[in-house]
């Protein structure tokens, strides 16, 4: 089964959505590098986005005749938001601090697989021969980028397992929000979805640091990084992917997820001067390989199913 054909603009939508998630992710390593602790790097990344969805939202709805306001808001949508812009971000800010932009890209690539064995478990979908492959390599490349700090101290990298952990949540987020990108506008979608984030989140990162007083290093360069990194991930990276979603099903997206880590291994090149070591590489392209088995199994499905319903 060969995947559905999709337009350019699509194909342009996606490439610049794992663009700006991949130099998103090195400029909040960045921000982190810059002295800016994890909890209010996850804070100003989420309230630059919601301001900045705030303001776009008129201008979208001005422009759709205002037909897109006009829809219920599913409970789902704020309920998903939370999960992976107050949960899953939170997670992952500490889990970025801890380890370096590199191996947070290429864990994170990992995430389709996980989306592809949620849904095995979650919605009792088939687990085939090709889920098997998947698996190993998922299992075998992730040991590859966590082995040499096993081999070193005898424990994993507390940065990657925590990365690892925000992959899960952020894959169980993507089960659970399938069907919302075609029921409601994708600015209008991400800032719901945001704000009841950013609702959870800040009260908890507040508490966090009147409690701890880790607020890091207060500079303008760390708030900027910081800033840009809400505005590429959670923004620009976000309102891409959801545009992305209406003119080509789901799985062909993950397809273009793949390249997240090309695009942020060689920003954290570039800006951070982080090195790409033979086992790193050699991991990542297991992990990447398992991410195109997934979404290649998803578009299989798809096109079965829909043989299904025209027969």
């Amino acid at each position: 089964m060969t995947a559905p054909s999709v337009s350019g603009g699509a194909v342009l939508f996606a490439l610049g959505s794992a663009a700006c998630w991949g130099f998103g992710l090195v400029a909040a390593k960045a921000s982190l590098d810059a002295g800016l602790a994890p909890t209010l790097l996850a804070l100003v990344q989420l309230a630059v986005s919601v301001a900045a969805l705030g303001i776009a939202r008129p201008v979208v709805a001005r422009a759709s005749g205002g037909q897109s306001e006009r829809t219920p808001i599913p409970l789902a949508a704020p309920l998903s938001g939370i999960l992976e812009y107050a949960v899953t971000g939170l997670i992952f800010a500490f889990g970025i601090a801890l380890t370096t932009a590199g191996n947070a890209a290429l864990i994170g690539a990992a995430e389709p697989a996980v989306i592809v064995v949620l849904a095995i478990l979650l919605l009792g979908e088939t687990a085939g021969r090709r889920v098997v492959v998947l698996l190993t390599l998922v299992t075998v490349g992730l040991a590859l980028l966590i082995g040499p700090d096993i081999a070193r101290t005898g424990a994993p990298n507390a940065g990657d397992m925590l990365v690892l952990g925000s992959v899960v949540t952020g894959a169980l987020y993507a089960i659970l929000s399938r069907r919302l990108v075609l029921s409601m506008e994708p600015t209008r979608l991400a800032f719901v979805q945001q704000a009841a984030g950013l609702v959870v989140l800040a009260p908890v990162s507040a508490m966090t640091l009147a409690f701890t007083g880790g607020f890091g290093t207060l500079t303008l360069t760390a708030f900027a990084l910081a800033a840009l990194g809400g505005l590429l991930q959670n923004t620009a990276a976000v309102w891409l992917h959801l545009e992305a979603l209406k003119w080509m099903p789901a799985a062909s997206f993950a397809l273009y997820l793949g390249l997240v880590p090309v695009f942020a291994l060689g920003a954290a090149r570039v800006v951070l001067g982080e090195l790409i070591t033979a086992p790193q590489l050699v991991g990542g392209a297991l992990v990447v390989a398992a991410a195109l088995i997934a979404a290649k199994r998803e578009i299989a499905l798809r096109g079965v199913k829909e043989m299904e319903t025209h027969t």
